[in-house]
């Protein structure tokens, strides 16, 4: 008997300097890579099924830049 579990990543983006919730960013499945840049505006990770997504934090908008993405790195 194989069980299959979803996993739920909940990422709360917050200003260090002002203690202040900036957004929250939910995603349905377990993250293997995630990648922040130097200004802190944008948010990059790959999940299991090796979807690689960008996120704006400015906007908290999500895009899909691949859906087959092997590998990553920085």
């Amino acid at each position: 008997m194989n069980s299959y579990f979803h996993f739920i990543a909940f990422w709360y983006l917050v200003d260090l300097e002002f203690v202040l919730t900036l957004g929250s960013i939910s995603h349905e499945h377990k993250i293997d890579w995630l990648e922040l840049n130097e200004t802190g505006t944008k948010l990059l990770f790959r999940d299991r099924r090796m979807i690689l997504t960008l996120v704006d934090v400015n906007t908290m908008e999500k895009f899909i830049l691949d859906r087959s993405c092997g590998f990553v790195q920085v």
